[in-house]
């Protein structure tokens, strides 16, 4: 289903500024006072429907759990627990115990759009030249897959063996390619483009970013899982 944008009324951009912020008594008065609910099946901005508790998700992937954290501030642990506090609002507002992942289809969005590339494309050589390297071509197959945010794959490679941080350099090339390293360098370049504290008004175009951000943070949640094993 195509999307079109759609600018925020004031009232609006006021209620997605605090659910950013993680709000829930505002939240819930600002919802009361809408006049038109439209931005609560979809807010805009991308090419999928983006519902406006989707913020709530994505901000719950990309901050993680504790046990990612390891030493962290009081006030890391505190936007924990506010992102927690307003998913439980959104589950009784819905009147439902947990919500679908959301579909990132990133493939679909001109912002990270590989669908038309090829693996030697992505690679900048043929997968071949990495197996002939001695590389298996199960470390190759992720990092195709790892960039397409093909999630069903790399879940797939993964369990069959296949290496997240492995350094993919065949003879005469200059570069090397890591599957892990590739999504984290992305990851934090996102996370410097939007603001995840809530601190700074939310703009429309922001949600690309938000949703780009969110899909790498799964996506280096998921291959670091399997660095550690």
């Amino acid at each position: 289903m195509e999307t079109k944008p759609q600018y925020w009324t004031p009232e609006e951009r006021e209620l997605i500024q605090a659910v950013v912020a993680n709000d829930v008594e505002e939240v819930k008065i600002r919802i009361e006072k809408l006049q038109d609910r439209r931005i609560l099946d979809d807010i805009g901005w991308v090419h999928i429907p983006f519902p406006l508790h989707y913020i709530t998700l994505c901000l719950d992937i990309i901050w993680g759990t504790p046990d990612q954290w390891g030493d962290v501030e009081h006030d890391v642990v505190l936007r924990r627990s506010q992102i927690d506090a307003m998913l439980a609002f959104w589950r009784e507002y819905y009147g439902v115990s947990s919500f679908q992942k959301i579909d990132y289809s990133l493939h679909k969005d001109y912002y990270y759009d590989r669908a038309d590339e090829t693996d030697a494309d992505i690679l900048w050589a043929e997968p071949a030249k990495f197996v002939a390297a001695g590389y298996d071509i199960k470390d190759v197959e992720l990092y195709c897959a790892a960039v397409r945010f093909d999630f069903e794959r790399v879940r797939q490679l993964l369990e069959d063996g296949a290496k997240p941080n492995v350094n993919l350099l065949p003879p005469g090339e200059q570069e090397y390619r890591n599957t892990l390293y590739s999504i984290s360098i992305e990851d934090a370049h996102l996370s410097t483009e939007i603001d995840i504290w809530g601190k700074h008004p939310l703009k429309e175009r922001d949600i690309r970013l938000l949703l780009a951000l969110t899909a790498h943070s799964e996506m280096y949640d998921l291959l670091n899982k399997y660095c550690k094993e």
